[in-house]
């Protein structure tokens, strides 16, 4: 019975290893725009980014700029695109949001499910939105 389970768990971790997407590394010249609330805006994991390739790959001049405002939703990443995020003229634009979207500070009693559901509709509303204006941008890469 242990072996089965073993043999189980082994097959799942190699369904999930060959699953994974393989993302490739920054390269020479690339300009990356962190969009985001809070968590982008705190600039912990950019930094780290940042400092991951100025000590492995020194040879490799990247820019990185961190667009978070905290407390912001998607459609006030949406509103600020062509300004905080473009004007920085990347290549390459990551996208942080969800945790002010869902209200999850609002989800208490009757009511919850449908608020919940409402602010939803409307982060997946503006994140289309955004999605529209990210392939208006053929420099900037899709992956």
């Amino acid at each position: 019975m242990k072996l089965l389970l073993l043999l189980f768990l082994l097959g799942c971790s190699i369904t999930v290893f060959a699953q994974t997407q393989n993302i490739a590394p920054f390269k020479q010249g690339d300009r990356i725009v962190f969009t985001g609330n809070s968590i982008t805006d705190g600039g912990h994991y950019h930094s780290y980014i940042w400092l991951y390739y100025l000590t492995h790959y020194p040879e490799r001049n990247i820019s990185i700029f961190n667009a978070g405002i905290g407390g912001d939703v998607a459609q006030q990443m949406y509103e600020r695109l062509d300004t905080d995020i473009f004007g920085h003229q990347p290549n390459i634009v990551t996208l942080t949001f969800g945790m002010n979207d869902t209200g999850y500070q609002n989800l208490k009693g009757a009511k919850a499910d449908s608020v919940y559901k409402a602010r939803v509709a409307v982060s997946l509303a503006s994140f289309k939105l955004i999605e529209n204006k990210l392939n208006q941008h053929p420099e900037v890469k899709k992956s």
